[in-house]
C-alpha cells in the first residue's frame, strides 16, 4: 500500500520516526532516523525537494538514491545532502530505509 503526503506550497515537512515528535510525516519502522528527510513543494512549476538529513539508512525517490557527500577535512565530520527536485505533476515514488512502504508526495 502507498501512503500519501499531502504538502501545502513553500512548507517544509520533516520525515522520520515517532522519536521525539519531531516529524511532520511518522514512519514508523527501525530503520528510518528520528528526522530522516524533508520534503517540500516550491517553485514557480512547483517541484517537490526532496533533502536527505543524513540518515543513516538512506532515502530513494523513484529509484535514485539520494547522495550525500561528505564534509571537507576543516569541517565537522558528517554528511552534506543533495537535495533532489522532481515535478509535482509527476508520479514519484519515495522509499526511506529499509522500510518496504512506498511514499507518494501530492500537491494539495
Amino acid at each position: 500500500e502507498v501512503q500519501r503526503w499531502p504538502l501545502r506550497k513553500g512548507k517544509l515537512y520533516v520525515v522520520g520516526n515517532a522519536g521525539g515528535g519531531a516529524a511532520n510525516f511518522v514512519v514508523d519502522h527501525s530503520s528510518i532516523s528520528r528526522k530522516h528527510c524533508t520534503v517540500q513543494l516550491d517553485g514557480p512549476e512547483p517541484m517537490v525537494i526532496v533533502t536527505d538529513l543524513g540518515s543513516t539508512n538512506g532515502t530513494v525517490v523513484n529509484g535514485q538514491k539520494l547522495m550525500c557527500a561528505q564534509k571537507s577535512r576543516g569541517a565537522a565530520k558528517g554528511r552534506l545532502a543533495r537535495p533532489l527536485a522532481f515535478p509535482a505533476f509527476a508520479e514519484n515514488l519515495m522509499r526511506l530505509g529499509e522500510c518496504l512502504d512506498d511514499f507518494k508526495v501530492v500537491k494539495l
